[in-house]
């Protein structure tokens, strides 16, 4: 921002630059979300460490690292079991951690009641390989040109 007037001396432009970006920093008060926990998985949170139970097995993570408040209420919208997510006086790059970790438990959510499952892909840039399936899901690879074989 840039101010002119007029001085009793004479015409003096005076130029007064503010740089509000240095001093003033935005921060929000309260960030909230929430997330609403389906039929057959059960949650337990204490201290930010987050338990997930449901038909195929259980999860854990903590979030010690970050400065949140994770509650078990009721929702406002639904009144069904949610997860609510607090941060208080944070900067809005902190506050991004907040979807982070709602999308991580939402996953969580949907690996103990449905699953995953991955796909292995093996390419070879530039000497070709072998791999055989053997029982219990163990792998034979056999590099060409080193004549190797590995098992695992």
């Amino acid at each position: 921002m840039v101010l002119r007037g007029n001085n009793k001396a004479g015409n003096i432009n005076i130029k007064l630059i503010l740089f509000f970006s240095i001093f003033l920093v935005m921060k929000f008060i309260v960030a909230e979300q929430e997330l609403e926990i389906p039929e057959g998985v059960s949650v337990e949170v204490k201290a930010r460490q987050v338990v997930v139970k449901g038909k195929l097995g259980t999860l854990t993570r903590r979030f010690k690292h970050v400065p949140i408040d994770i509650r078990k209420e009721l929702s406002d919208k639904t009144k069904t079991q949610a997860l609510k997510f607090r941060m208080w006086l944070q900067k809005k790059k902190r506050n991004a951690v907040l979807g982070t970790i709602r999308s991580t438990i939402r996953n969580m959510f949907t690996g103990v009641s449905v699953g995953y499952k991955f796909k292995m892909v093996l390419a070879y840039s530039h000497f070709p390989i072998a791999v055989n399936v053997i029982e219990n899901g163990r792998v034979h690879l056999y590099l060409f040109r080193q004549s190797k074989s590995r098992t695992s």
